[in-house]
């Protein structure tokens, strides 16, 4: 089936092993989405995420642990800070599909860590900051706007803005629907030794970046009107 495609895919290994988790494709995005169809399938047929991986035997079990572990999510999050021009926009917008999908499956597992939950939140910090960076100073900038509304493929930045909206609302549910804290991506958050943030929708900032998010989509829809 379509879980034991994905998961061969992720068992190979052209990608460079210089990122800790996500190798074994052709590109560092393709890895991405191999986890991302993973935690996908585990949620949709109500499986354990441990369980689908093991699938796999002990090359599975290996790509799971690495995947689960703090240190390693830590250093792709802190490969993709420092590597400016690195899987902009693109593979920063499917990490955080991937960490939406991974929230949602820990909402009702129990085999869940905060790791994914943490990055999610850094790369959201990230990929704003990125687009702040391009986004023209003006709203009358008509043609830069256009160029960014138009943009396409791996620069696809309407795509990326909408992943990252829906990332936000989704924190943004949580801090307003969960304020007992008993969710997995806040109850674990004071366990993460590692450097990863975390815990965005418990603050501040996840409303200055919705508020930054609704205003860019705005005005791209305003120059393709």
């Amino acid at each position: 089936g379509l879980v034991s495609v994905v998961l061969q895919s992720l068992s190979n290994q052209p990608t460079p092993l210089k990122y800790a988790i996500f190798n074994g494709c052709y590109d560092w995005h393709s890895s991405v989405h191999g986890y991302w169809a993973t935690v996908r399938a585990a949620r949709l047929l109500n499986l354990s995420l441990s369980d689908v991986f093991a699938k796999l035997g002990p090359r599975g079990q290996e790509l799971y642990t690495r995947f689960m572990d703090k240190d390693n999510m830590a250093q792709e999050v802190d490969m993709l800070r420092c590597n400016a021009h690195f899987e902009r926009p693109y593979g920063l917008a499917w990490f955080l599909v991937l960490a939406s999908e991974y929230h949602q499956y820990s909402n009702t597992n129990t085999d869940t860590d905060s790791a994914v939950g943490a990055a999610g939140d850094a790369i959201a910090q990230t990929l704003h900051s990125y687009l702040r960076s391009i986004w023209p100073a003006s709203p009358s900038s008509i043609d830069q706007l256009r160029a960014l509304a138009f943009s396409h493929e791996y620069q696809n930045v309407p795509w990326a803005l909408v992943q990252l909206y829906k990332y936000l609302v989704l924190m943004l549910g949580d801090s307003t629907t969960n304020t007992n804290g008993n969710n997995n991506h806040n109850n674990n958050s004071n366990n993460n030794n590692t450097t990863l943030e975390g815990d965005l929708a418990k603050s501040t900032p996840v409303l200055l970046l919705l508020g930054d998010v609704k205003q860019w989509i705005s005005e791209l829809l305003a120059v393709v009107a």
